[in-house]
């Protein structure tokens, strides 16, 4: 899938766009899940856990943000970050289709079954909700809708800041 940023659809205008930890999400020129590299989705992953926590922050929640999409992006990022490229037949900058990484891990964890099945179930429920997440935060609807409210988010932010200063 290929999400373009159009006249007739704009995601953002102003100066937040390139020096803002959103920009990633915020710059979608070109989101080709079937042909990223992991390095460059794990910065949309970064973009989607700092706007979730600085949305729960700016609305003064102060308390645990488990059991929230901020966690199951956490899941998500862990998975990127520990990601070990010597077992795999690509690195962190070689283009692949997104959903087959995570894919890729639900079938290692499948693969415990026969090995440990204690540990099958816990391993391969949790491969199997990253893979969800990722399905999700690889959605055109996820994504037009998400920067939506990443644009909503940092316009209040920014009159709050121009309040602040006049």
């Amino acid at each position: 899938m290929t999400y373009n940023n159009s006249p007739t659809n704009p995601v953002y205008i102003g100066d937040t766009r390139n020096s803002s930890p959103h920009s990633a999400l915020l710059n979608p020129d070109d989101f080709d899940f079937d042909n990223m590299s992991i390095n460059k989705f794990t910065d949309i992953v970064d973009a989607i856990r700092t706007l979730e926590s600085d949305m729960a922050h700016a609305s003064g929640y102060s308390g645990s943000l488990r059991d929230t999409f901020w966690d199951d992006v956490m899941g998500v990022k862990g998975a990127l970050d520990n990601a070990n490229f010597s077992e795999l037949d690509y690195r962190a900058d070689d283009k692949i289709k997104i959903s087959d990484f995570f894919a890729e891990s639900v079938e290692r964890t499948a693969k415990m079954e026969q090995e440990n099945y204690r540990a099958f179930h816990g391993s391969h429920g949790i491969a199997q909700q990253k893979q969800q997440t990722v399905a999700k935060i690889t959605s055109e609807p996820f994504l037009r809708e998400y920067q939506e409210k990443a644009v909503a988010f940092l316009k209040t932010r920014e009159t709050q800041l121009i309040d602040r200063q006049a």
